[in-house]
């Protein structure tokens, strides 16, 4: 499954340093010169193909990634294109505001895939197949399914969920998962309704980025670092990485029994693996540049980035240094809860001593809509809740900075 912010066009993500420079060209990582896009979101293998979409082409590699053109066929769609998903029979793409299509010829055509989906369900975020079955999650709506034996129509499958804004969807054994706000659904494929299920030992609801299965453990990456529990999403328990704890870990991906993770910290991107399921993790790279998406292919990892799609060879791994956590800034911005939103969302920020603050949200274009704060505050958590309700769909940036710390994050805006 594809991770939600989930990413978009313009923009080069502002960070506490200038400019960037990639220590992944210390780990032989190779970015994909063809893709002439800053943003990719998704990766995945389709018909012995690799696939790959900015916000408005899909790309092809027909070698294993070597080299990549522009799929014969693009979807006729006018929302931002978003994820890419498999299913054997089709190749399909989720937009983010135009819904679901289709091809049923490794991308030479496509097709609008909408009959049953409400107007409001057309922000598509991953999909995810259990049996005969294919579910969608959507931004607003909830999940849908369609029978993947006849795939004419999708029909509703919300029965037990108390919130519509799908983050992430995936299959763990026999079981469905849906990330949907601050709570983690489950739901066998026997079952008559989803029922929530809670990470943290507390109580506490965690938001999810994504869920994978490996081996016989179930891990979540979360806003709160990783946790694992059993293939039916019960008996959970922390796992987390110990170098940054409690950081968004906002990708997950496995090679074998190899779990590897793409951890959010200070606006910049950490890639770590661990080969005994989450008990202790291994440094792996560091990136000046968001990671959307994650995945494995011919023993390459490949990363779909703010800064395009890269990979490396993962046989040339070796044991790299630690990070200095000394130099980590504890000024953290994090994603705005709910992402895509309409029309209200929330924007929280930690601040580890008093500092004074501006936080302002801008238009693609770079010019200011909004300005949530100018004045100076004690350290602290804070949260400031963001009215979108005069503004166009579209993409806009929100950047902190306080006492020379700047971070950009963006959010998606959907009417």
């Amino acid at each position: 499954m594809n991770k939600f912010f989930r990413f978009i066009n313009m923009l080069m993500i502002s960070i506490a340093t200038t400019g960037w420079i990639s220590s992944a060209n210390t780990q032989s990582w190779i970015r994909v010169a063809e893709i002439d896009s800053t943003y990719v979101l998704s990766v995945t293998e389709h018909g012995g193909a690799l696939y790959a979409n900015t916000y408005s082409r899909v790309f092809r590699s027909q070698d294993a990634g070597n080299s990549w053109q522009p799929a014969a066929g693009q979807p006729g769609a006018n929302a931002d294109f978003y994820t890419l998903f498999s299913d054997n029979f089709y190749l399909y793409l989720g937009t983010l505001g135009d819904g679901i299509f289709r091809s049923p010829d490794n991308s030479e055509s496509w097709q609008s895939f909408n009959s049953g989906l409400p107007g409001g369900a057309y922000g598509i975020v991953g999909f995810t197949t259990l049996g005969d079955s294919l579910y969608a999650g959507t931004i607003s709506s909830g999940v849908y399914v369609t029978n993947l034996q006849n795939p004419v129509s999708w029909s509703v499958f919300n029965s037990g969920l108390f919130q519509m804004g799908v983050n992430s969807i995936n299959t763990s054994g026999n079981n469905l998962l849906a990330s949907v706000g601050y709570y983690l659904f489950v739901r066998s494929r026997t079952a008559s309704e989803w029922t929530s299920v809670a990470l943290d030992s507390s109580g506490i609801q965690r938001y999810v980025y994504e869920t994978i299965p490996v081996s016989q453990y179930l891990f979540a990456g979360t806003e709160y670092g990783v946790y694992r529990g059993t293939l039916d999403a019960q008996n959970w328990g922390k796992t987390d990485i110990a170098a940054f704890p409690n950081q968004d870990v906002v990708a997950l991906t496995a090679r074998g029994s190899r779990l590897i993770a793409a951890l959010s910290n200070a606006g910049q991107h950490w890639i770590f693996s661990s080969d005994d399921m989450g008990d202790n993790w291994e440094f792996r790279a560091h990136e000046f540049a968001e990671a959307f998406d994650l995945f494995v292919y011919n023993d390459r990892l490949w990363a779909a980035r703010s800064d395009g799609l890269w990979y490396f060879d993962m046989g040339v791994w070796t044991g790299i240094e630690n990070p200095d956590l000394n130099n980590v800034s504890q000024f953290r911005l994090n994603q705005n809860y709910p992402n895509p939103f309409n029309p209200l969302t929330t924007i929280k920020f930690d601040l580890p001593k008093a500092s004074k603050v501006t936080l302002k949200v801008f238009n693609i274009l770079g010019e200011e809509v909004d300005n949530l704060v100018s004045e100076r505050l004690s350290a602290g958590s804070y949260a400031f809740e963001w009215d979108a309700s005069s503004l166009a769909s579209g993409v806009y940036l929100y950047r902190l900075e306080a006492e020379g710390f700047v971070q950009t994050r963006k959010m998606i805006l959907i009417r």
